[in-house]
């Protein structure tokens, strides 16, 4: 855990995921809300304030909380005295994965399929890069299962590492940007 102060009324708290895991925090249930996470989040509180010097008694706080490397970043600002503070919601980020095909056949067979079944899967990008073909999708608890079946059946690899597709989407070709099971499905289905 690391504790950072920004000015006079920020507070950043950077928690990895060990510290998740030693606090039984989850990202996806954290809250005020949730008796346990309030718990926490006002220990954590008292933390930063002892360690910076910033007081919190007496004071309202918005504290913001974002996902970070399997972690967490939490933002807190004391509000001045008598403001009232803002509502968040956690916003659940999109968990971007890559799948990449042997040959543009596997490729476009998927993306036929896809788009047959209405799986069309908006945001998706299609590159080529060294005679391999990637697809790249927002995978969100949205997505049906049947529809990730459907990729991982033609894909060759399936992977969620950051660099590796941000070094694909930068440098690759691109097939279809944005709606590529639509682009290339509605192509295929003439």
């Amino acid at each position: 855990m690391t504790i950072q102060q920004i000015d006079d009324s920020r507070v950043i708290i950077a928690l990895c995921k060990e510290d998740m895991e030693i606090l039984s925090l989850e990202y996806n249930t954290m809250g005020f809300t949730d008796p346990h996470s309030r718990n926490i989040l006002k220990k954590l509180l008292n933390v930063a304030g002892s360690r910076t010097g910033l007081t919190v008694t007496n004071h309202s706080v918005v504290v913001e909380a974002m996902p970070y490397d399997k972690g967490c970043l939490l933002v807190i600002t004391l509000l001045p005295k008598g403001a009232k503070p803002k509502k968040y919601r956690i916003k659940h980020c999109e968990k971007k994965t890559m799948f990449t095909f042997e040959n543009a056949e596997s490729l476009l067979c998927c993306a036929k399929q896809l788009y047959l079944k209405g799986f069309l899967l908006m945001g998706s990008h299609a590159y080529e890069e060294n005679n391999k073909y990637h697809l790249i999708v927002n995978i969100t608890k949205d997505v049906p299962k049947d529809a990730i079946y459907i990729l991982r059946e033609y894909a060759l690899v399936e992977t969620r590492k950051k660099l590796q597709i941000a070094n694909i989407a930068e440098h690759g070709n691109v097939i279809a940007h944005n709606q590529a099971i639509l682009t290339i499905g509605s192509a295929l289905c003439q």
